[in-house]
């Protein structure tokens, strides 16, 4: 699974393209994006996902807050999953498709720092909560005679999970700028971090998105 934080690379290679695609020969990927008709099922399409995704989880969590016997450390975990969702629906999905049509960036240092953030922060935010109802299970099947997990506990693991995302994806947000294209003049939405460093954070974002959290699910179920 492709690192959502590697999200830079999408967008300055996206912009790019775009760019001297509109200032030479088309390819006939460019050609087909641009088509109207392509573009309108395209929006048709993130439309259904965002709809769907933002009211669906929204009542999910509606119907767990207001019901007090549904309160529980497994339910507690699945409203943290659906903020996660919630957040990818209002951050992403609307920005997703407009920002593939236009040749650069027009919303913003701020929208710049915050569009791909909060996308690494929802993958961080989900995959974490899935270690926990994994690891959750696990005690409840292995050790059914321990006391069960109290909803304070799933509380305090909940809050913890988003805490660390924020925290794991503040360095990428801190890198995260527009710059004008010195070939095009055409503002651009791109990461000015390189090296070592970049290299290191880049390791320790698969481990903690992907590799950790599969290996204790992996051995848990």
């Amino acid at each position: 699974m492709e690192s959502e934080l590697e999200l830079d690379d999408y967008y300055d290679v996206a912009n790019h393209d775009m760019v001297h695609d509109n200032q030479s020969v088309p390819c006939p990927e460019q050609k087909l994006i641009n088509e109207t008709w392509i573009r309108v099922v395209i929006i048709l399409f993130y439309l259904i996902i965002f709809v769907i995704g933002f009211f669906g989880n929204m009542l999910v969590i509606l119907v767990v807050a207001k019901n007090k016997v549904m309160h529980s450390p497994t339910n507690i975990f699945i409203v943290n999953m659906a903020l996660s969702d919630v957040l990818m629906c209002v951050f992403a999905v609307p920005f997703t498709p407009i920002h593939s049509f236009m040749p650069e960036w027009m919303f913003g240092e701020v929208l710049c720092k915050l569009f791909p953030t909060s996308q690494g922060v929802s993958v961080y935010m989900s995959t974490l909560t899935l270690t926990c109802i994994a690891v959750d299970r696990y005690i409840a099947i292995v050790h059914p005679y321990r006391p069960r997990m109290e909803n304070k506990t799933s509380y305090t693991l909940a809050c913890s999970v988003n805490a660390l995302a924020v925290l794991f994806t503040a360095p990428y947000a801190w890198y995260m700028t527009v710059k004008e294209d010195p070939e095009t003049g055409l503002l651009l939405c791109s990461e000015s971090w390189y090296g070592m460093p970049r290299t290191i954070y880049g390791a320790f974002t698969n481990i903690m998105q992907f590799v950790l959290p599969f290996t204790t699910i992996f051995v848990c179920y």
